[in-house]
């Protein structure tokens, strides 16, 4: 008995401790990267740096599950692919890493954490109820980061940010629609593959957006420091 209940208090430790662990691990890195993007950007044009990003890391993806063999989508499913990745890596992950060029790296926190909120908005708009406490746990995110990073509240006003506020407010907006959107009519389609698939294609579509505007330059013109921020 004694063994029974021991081993489901460590299944019990296992059910909580874990997801707790992943959400610190995906914290973590994926804070960090805003700090490689901006690293990144300083040395090449922002759409470019996610073109390459996004082409690498979708090839990556799709030859993964090529391998594996996966069913490719189907009908429908390609419009939802495209529109997700439209909203989730044209809009949201190229303007933010763009936007990123020209805030500093704490109002870029700050704005980032405005991303629930749209949610919040979104869902309310459309007649939707969310839980109080769920209300009042995101307001409460949003403010503590604010005290963290409130040297940087005063850049709300610097005339120089302006253009990268506009950039990352656009990208917030467009990432909560493509998370509802996602919610909505993604659950039939394998999600790894499809994202592998929303970034090829939000690459092939920065490549066409940075080739036409001459706003590209040679692969052998990006720094070693660049390419590393890209890697990580």
């Amino acid at each position: 008995m004694k063994a029974k209940i021991q081993k489901a208090v460590a299944s019990k430790i296992d059910a909580i401790g874990l997801p707790i662990l992943a959400l610190c691990w995906v914290s973590f890195f994926w804070g960090t990267t805003w700090i490689a993007s901006k690293e990144a950007v300083k040395h090449m044009p922002a759409l470019q740096m996610v073109a390459i990003r996004q082409f690498l890391g979708g090839m990556l993806y799709v030859a993964y599950f090529l391998f594996q063999k996966t069913p490719w989508p189907k009908g429908n499913q390609w419009r939802t692919i495209v529109i997700l990745s439209f909203l989730n890596f044209v809009c949201s992950n190229a303007l933010s890493t763009w936007g990123v060029k020209y805030i500093s790296s704490g109002l870029g926190a700050i704005l980032g954490t405005i991303f629930p909120m749209w949610i919040v908005i979104i869902t309310l708009f459309k007649g939707e109820k969310l839980a109080k406490l769920a209300i009042i746990g995101m307001f409460i995110c949003f403010g503590g980061i604010c005290i963290i990073f409130f040297d940087h509240l005063k850049n709300f006003l610097n005339p120089d940010f302006r253009f990268g506020i506009f950039l990352s407010l656009i990208a917030t907006f467009t990432w909560a629609f493509g998370m509802l959107y996602t919610k909505k009519k993604a659950a039939s389609f394998n999600p790894y593959f499809s994202l592998g698939l929303q970034m090829t294609i939000s690459s092939l579509f920065l490549f066409t957006c940075t080739g036409a505007t001459g706003t590209a330059i040679p692969l052998a013109a990006i720094p070693a420091i660049s390419w590393w921020s890209m890697a990580y």
